[in-house]
């Protein structure tokens, strides 16, 4: 649903700029572009289902209480007979002592509090509390009448910023064996920012795609949508590149072109462990939606504000400090006075452990290609001009990494393919970063891929 002050998208480009004839037929160009996109869609639950500043104490209690007295669906044996008939911090006290002592017990209890609306109305099994419960969710949003109601709203923004120099030489005769030559090279210094999109329950398999502000996107945050704003990951800092054409005698025609861009980036997500009452291990800013970068970082931290020694340096110091407390929805369990944090660690509600990245972890490296074609012009009769060619894709065979789709997760806790866990060293009897070097393709034109050699012939007439 678009929301009421519906605005199109818009995009405003400025740019300044130079030209220079530095000599006869070389021009140095230099210019500054600015590209600001604005009122881009992003979804935004306006009943802010999940926010820990839309809490019921009264939802909570009643949550607590329907667990306390929870029955087996099977048998409507009481799933925990100890506990029956009690209320408030003494039912939490006694499922936590008598039922939460192993981890199959601290799930039992972590559903049966979440089915009966400790968390959202997701987790109590996605009708709106008051009529799927009879009573109000802890965190049930504004309306309890209603689960999430996402809108489309004009809020999103993204912006460009890039110094863009080229430089262009067109010259007969510059050396002996050469007629004539065309030689360009340019270099593009840029920053691309825009804001991250709500990742999801489980890692989205092209997560640069899942981050296009050119799509439909729901904010990661719904108090606060733009809170993650930071480099896009499709920003590249650094393009270089570079081509020319050779005349040389007998007919001969020399081409080559290079590309050298830098690495893309990535969020460093914390990402959902559980199947349900994700507001309290990984919606670590209260806004409602869970899987968040670590804390302190945002959109493409990593590979922009820090590489992987930083990365584990940020993991670490979450480990110390955030991981096995509660979040600020845990929180708002701790102040009402129904939970310890102690018994929200004991049956998993909390923030999750994540683990560092190997020394030899995969990054996002620079794309590195080299082409190389070789022409030979030949008219017949005036009017006739045949032109065999060879041409050289990549002809260093550069390895190429972690170019979309087939990119990294930044999802910290996956368990494989993700910004700490993709070793580039043998692990069994294949090397991880396989998964991700840039393969043939369809043709002989994908940038990075294997080198690739190509024959062909034109007829002019």
């Amino acid at each position: 649903m678009f929301a009421p002050n519906y605005i199109s998208p818009r995009s405003i480009q400025m740019n300044f700029g130079f030209q220079h004839e530095i000599r006869h037929g070389m021009v140095l160009s230099a210019d500054f572009l600015r590209n600001v996109e604005t009122h881009g869609l992003l979804g935004q639950d306006i009943n802010r289902v999940g926010t820990s500043n839309n809490f019921s104490a009264a939802g909570a209690a009643a949550a607590v209480a329907g667990a306390a007295n929870a029955t087996d669906p099977t048998t409507s044996a009481p799933l925990f007979p100890t506990c029956q008939n009690l209320t408030g911090p003494g039912a939490v006290n006694c499922l936590v002592t008598n039922y939460a002592t192993t981890a199959a017990g601290a799930a039992a209890v972590n559903g049966a509090l979440l089915s009966n609306g400790l968390g959202t109305p997701t987790d109590a099994g996605g009708v709106a509390c008051n009529l799927g419960l009879g009573h109000p969710c802890a965190f049930g949003g504004i309306n309890q009448n209603y689960n999430t109601m996402s809108m489309l709203f004009p809020i999103s923004r993204s912006v460009y910023n890039g110094l863009q120099l080229k430089l262009v030489d067109n010259v007969a005769n510059p050396m002996r064996g050469v007629k004539a030559a065309n030689f360009q090279i340019s270099y593009a210094l840029s920053k691309f920012v825009n804001p991250l999109a709500w990742q999801g329950a489980s890692a989205p398999s092209n997560a640069v795609s899942a981050n296009d502000q050119d799509f439909v996107l729901q904010a990661a945050d719904n108090n606060n949508p733009l809170r993650f704003m930071g480099p896009s990951l499709l920003d590249r800092r650094h393009q270089l590149s570079f081509g020319g054409n050779f005349d040389v005698p007998f007919g001969f025609r020399l081409g080559i072109i290079g590309h050298f861009y830098s690495g893309l980036s990535s969020p460093a997500i914390v990402g959902d462990t559980q199947s349900g009452g994700q507001i309290f291990q990984t919606d670590f800013t209260g806004g409602g939606e869970s899987s968040e970068p670590l804390p302190g970082t945002t959109n493409g931290s990593f590979g922009r504000d820090f590489g992987v020694s930083g990365l584990n340096s940020r993991i670490s110091s979450y480990n110390a400090n955030v991981a096995g407390q509660p979040t600020p929805a845990g929180q708002q369990l701790v102040a009402s006075g129904l939970f310890t944090a102690q018994q929200l660690n004991t049956i998993g509600l909390v923030a999750p452990t994540l683990t560092t990245a190997p020394s030899n972890q995969l990054i996002f490296p620079w794309v590195k290609a080299l082409d190389f074609k070789l022409d030979w012009v030949h008219t017949f009769h005036d009017h006739i001009t045949i032109t065999p060619s060879v041409g050289f894709y990549n002809i260093f065979n550069f390895s190429n990494f972690n170019l979309p789709p087939g990119a990294m997760t930044g999802w910290l806790n996956e368990g494989a393919n993700s910004i700490n866990s993709t070793p580039k060293s043998l692990v069994g009897t294949s090397i991880a970063s396989d998964s991700f070097r840039v393969g043939a393709g369809t043709g002989v034109f994908g940038l990075g891929s294997p080198r690739t050699m190509e024959f062909g012939l034109k007829v002019t007439f």
